[in-house]
């Protein structure tokens, strides 16, 4: 094989590869997340909450749930010190307190206040938005049929995962 057939061969594979990182699912949900964020933080400005990334990132993370700092730290891929500095400045602003842990007093439990309550129907209305803005481009049927999707392959795979129903 001459080695004008290897470069080729290796062009080939290249471009493959090229369009796989390029159209996996992981990196499209990346992007969609990023532009959403992205929305999300242009629809926030002027509100009651403005909020940095990483504040809103952790604040959904908790999504109306009671959870530790470790498991914050775990879902955002942060460390628990990074979750620490971030929880300051929501504790500060009164969107989120600690509370204890009933089953373990070294841990506390991060909750949303009743401010961060306000915050949360905010939160909704621009997702609702978003959600809105992207049915325009894809449909409505197409927005139904990924939540569908995603709700059943998460429900296969987690224990925690939303159903349907909620």
């Amino acid at each position: 094989m001459s080695i004008d057939n290897d470069n080729k061969n290796d062009a080939i594979v290249e471009d493959e590869h090229t369009r796989f990182l390029q159209q996996n699912l992981k990196g499209l949900m990346q992007d969609m997340l990023e532009w959403m964020e992205e929305r999300n933080a242009q629809l926030r400005e002027g509100g009651e909450f403005t909020g940095t990334p990483a504040e809103a990132k952790l604040f959904a993370a908790l999504r109306g749930r009671r959870r530790t700092i470790s498991e914050l730290a775990r879902s955002l891929g942060v460390s628990r010190q990074a979750v620490h500095t971030t929880l300051k400045r929501l504790i500060h602003e009164g969107v989120l307190e600690t509370v204890p842990h009933p089953d373990n007093q070294r841990d506390k439990l991060v909750q949303v206040t009743a401010k961060g309550q306000q915050v949360r129907k905010m939160a909704a209305r621009n997702i609702r938005q978003i959600e809105a803005e992207v049915a325009q481009s894809i449909g409505e049927e197409n927005i139904e049929r990924m939540r569908t999707l995603l709700l059943a392959h998460l429900a296969n795979v987690r224990e925690d995962a939303p159903s349907a129903d909620d």
